[in-house]
């Protein structure tokens, strides 16, 4: 384990950490379920939904951590798939500070 005190680093172990248990989890997923498959987008993992359900995440474990912020944010999924992330993820989740916290 990672232990380095740099929060760039320690944000990308943390987002690397979370793509894999992403990975993990969306491959026991049935792979027949309708509507919006899992997805990971970079940042947040994204099990899947029914057409007509909204899925509402917390700000990511790696971006509380580097700006103490803890909103949250939603998708819509959609006949079409997911909707576009709303409120965005920077509005919620980063720090209007340009700083990390330390």
């Amino acid at each position: 384990e990672v232990s380095g005190r740099n929060p760039t680093c320690h944000f990308l172990w943390e987002l690397q950490r979370a793509e894999l248990e992403c990975h993990n989890q969306l491959e026991k997923q049935s792979l027949e379920t309708p509507g919006c498959g899992g997805l990971w987008d970079n940042i947040s993992c994204w099990a899947p939904a029914a057409v007509g359900e909204e899925v509402t995440l917390s700000c990511p474990p790696a971006l509380t951590h580097l700006f103490g912020r803890h909103g949250a944010f939603s998708r819509n999924c959609t006949e079409a798939g997911w909707s576009d992330v709303y409120p965005s993820i920077s509005t919620v989740c980063w720090s209007s500070d340009t700083k990390p916290n330390k």
